[in-house]
């Protein structure tokens, strides 16, 4: 599933440079983002990287352009559910792979999230894709509301295999 800018170093194992210094990658930790995020046409292969000390934030990182990351939550550590068949009792995916994208908008301190378009995660396909909802789909402000450390262990196992750990000496932390 890597290919892009990482360069294989043993069979199923590449090496990517990213903002988060070089990786070595699992190809079994690789997402296909179908059909691609609105704005980067052409840019389909995607890692989840978990960096130290910053759970429940997690990063989208591009792999066919290394430059690009997203920052990234479980939807409800803003208090987000959403209508419309993604809740867990609805469609049998769980919550956990349910998250937003936290842009920051530009000369700001704050830190927002698309609460109306969250990207999906589907961990048997090892694929996700972002779905629009209507305003009255959506339940929550979208304000950051944390999560329990009970919560934040659940969902930390429920992503095990499916993270890439970035350590702390490379996150700059």
């Amino acid at each position: 599933m890597l290919e892009a800018d990482a360069s294989a170093i043993e069979p199923g194992v590449s090496e990517l440079s990213t903002r988060f210094g070089r990786l070595t990658v699992p190809a079994r930790l690789g997402w296909r983002c179908e059909p691609p995020l609105p704005g980067f046409d052409g840019l389909h292969q995607y890692l989840v990287l978990s960096c130290e000390g910053q759970e429940p934030f997690l990063w989208l990182q591009s792999v066919e352009s290394p430059e690009l990351a997203f920052l990234i939550a479980p939807a409800e550590a803003f208090g987000l559910r959403y209508r419309g068949g993604i809740d867990a009792e609805e469609s049998g995916m769980p919550g956990p792979y349910v998250l937003v994208i936290l842009p920051r908008p530009g000369g700001s301190d704050s830190i927002g999230c698309h609460r109306w378009a969250p990207l999906m995660f589907d961990p048997s396909t090892r694929s996700f894709h972002q779905r629009v909802f209507e305003p009255d789909e959506v339940e929550g402000a979208g304000i950051w509301c944390g999560l329990s450390p009970q919560r934040q262990s659940e969902l930390r196992r429920a992503w095990a295999g499916a993270l890439l750990d970035v350590p702390s000496r490379i996150s700059g932390q």
